[in-house]
């Protein structure tokens, strides 16, 4: 039994098809389904089942294992990799041994909230980031069948961004947004640009809004601007990310550096309770 502390970062997953209603019928023989209403409805089941499906996770840089949980309506993710390790003996001869550090992600896949929380384990992955990368690579492969795509964006803090532009106040030259296209409505209702509709008529799945002030001068950027403050809110909740350009700094500031996380303390790990125990101490922010 061991009493530790557990850092998780949270993200916002979005499902989304990547065909036009037209081309449906190109997935029917394969898929059953009818209607993009019907795999709108289902994606969040297509997405679970892939993820319980998934034979082994490829990553370039390591060979990775895994197990997979269920947790009162939750999903649990367990991801290891080799990180071997080179000891000397008594007799002053290496010896390697196995050593497999991992993380945990627990995932609300309820089609409202979409959430999940990667466990931060530099000995396993120096960064979340990695193991997103890990998730959408592995698993894009078996949502592309359905032509499903699998999006993955950090939630930030929504006052982080107006700390920075109140901090460098009369510096700020440009603000770059970098969105998905929306399928979870409690997130991109009050969103000033329609995302979904730019996506019908256009195919685009990621839309990238860049304000620029002219040359010399700052951008006028105010809490109080319904249009400004629903991209903010939106990129934070999930659905995109920010980058800031400040006059007289050469490095961009990127508010997914700010990424929300929570420390979990004092959680007693045994074998098969480490899932219970985690969902039990995760539960309230991933709802």
């Amino acid at each position: 039994m061991k009493k530790t502390g557990r850092t998780f970062n949270f993200y916002r997953y979005q499902i989304l098809p990547k065909f036009e209603e037209r081309q449906l019928e190109l997935f029917v023989p394969r898929l059953e389904i009818s209607s993009m209403e019907e795999l709108i409805s289902k994606k969040n089941e297509i997405f679970a089942d892939a993820l319980k499906k998934q034979g082994k996770f490829s990553h370039p840089r390591s060979e990775l294992t895994h197990q997979m949980d269920e947790v009162n309506g939750f999903l649990v993710l367990q991801i290891g990799a080799n990180r071997s390790l080179i000891r000397i003996t008594k007799d002053f001869v290496p010896e390697e041994l196995d050593n497999w550090p991992s993380v945990h992600v627990i995932i609300n896949n309820n089609p409202n909230v979409q959430m999940m929380a990667i466990e931060l384990e530099e000995q396993a992955f120096y960064r979340t980031s990695t193991v997103v990368h890990i998730l959408t690579t592995n698993l894009n492969k078996s949502l592309h069948k359905y032509g499903l795509v699998l999006e993955i964006m950090p939630i930030i803090s929504e006052s982080e961004f107006w700390k920075v532009v109140r901090t460098h106040k009369g510096r700020v030259t440009r603000v770059q947004f970098f969105m998905v296209a929306p399928n979870l409505a409690n997130i991109s209702k009050n969103l000033a640009l329609d995302l979904g509709e730019l996506k019908n008529r256009t195919n685009s799945l990621h839309t990238n809004l860049s304000l620029a002030a002219p040359s010399g001068e700052a951008l006028k950027l105010s809490e109080d601007d319904k249009f400004t403050q629903s991209l903010v809110h939106y990129a934070a909740e999930g659905g995109g990310t920010t980058h800031l350009k400040i006059k007289g700094l050469r490095k961009i500031i990127r508010t997914e550096d700010s990424i929300k996380s929570i420390e979990v303390d004092e959680i007693y790990f045994s074998g098969d309770d480490v899932p219970i125990q985690l969902v039990a101490q995760l539960k309230k922010v991933l709802e």
